[in-house]
């Protein structure tokens, strides 16, 4: 959860970082929304795509087991939560599809590189916006 919190709070920061600069060097003090999601979009989906490659060489040179350690805790929770041998069998048949390198490396990229920077970029932007009041018509 710390490594999750820091991975979180890494590309915020950044975001911030970048979109100060780009207030103070390119807008001159100003940036509208739209700037402002873009820069902490594209530092966000760089921070993806560097996690999603990171898991990548995690679960296929580093600890190339991690797989089954997911499909393990798979079976725990389903054992936790009352269900049959042959229910657990059928899970664990239907989620090996997306516990292979490359349906998780994908799974990462979607959600890191797109869903989750699209979000925070929407938050931070709403936050840090600071539009030239002598563009608003």
């Amino acid at each position: 959860q710390v490594i999750l919190l820091f991975g979180l709070i890494i590309p915020i920061v950044f975001s911030v970082i970048s979109i100060n600069e780009y207030k103070m060097d390119v807008g001159n003090g100003w940036i509208s929304f739209g700037k402002a999601f873009k820069q902490a979009f594209i530092v966000g989906m760089i921070w993806g795509l560097i996690i999603s490659i990171y898991h990548l060489i995690y679960i296929k040179i580093i600890d190339p087991s991690f797989i089954d350690f997911q499909k393990q805790q798979q079976i725990e929770r389903l054992t936790e939560m009352g269900m049959s041998d042959e229910m657990i069998e059928q899970n664990v048949k239907r989620s090996e599809l997306f516990l292979t390198p490359i349906a998780q490396t994908i799974s990462s990229i979607i959600i890191f590189s797109f869903l989750v920077p699209a979000v925070f970029s929407l938050i931070i932007a709403a936050i840090m916006k600071k539009p030239n009041p002598e563009e608003i018509v």
